[in-house]
């Protein structure tokens, strides 16, 4: 069970060096702050929300292929 105070954190982005990265430093800025999912591009958000993804903030790429951040 997650505290109520941990904020579930999504992250966008086509270059998975990049995104690993950038969920290594937001793990590590704030334990309040909780990782919960990751795709390579818009469509592939869209598709976790619609299966049921439940996230308090997206840090996405706005440039990307498939579907851009926008």
């Amino acid at each position: 069970m997650e505290k109520a105070d941990t904020i579930k954190i999504t992250v966008v982005d086509d270059h998975s060096l990049f995104r690993k990265g950038i969920v290594t430093l937001i793990q590590e800025i704030n334990s309040q702050f909780k990782v919960i999912a990751e795709a390579g591009n818009g469509s592939e958000l869209m598709e976790k929300l619609s299966a049921g993804l439940n996230c308090d903030l997206v840090v996405l790429d706005l440039d990307m292929p498939i579907m851009d951040g926008l």
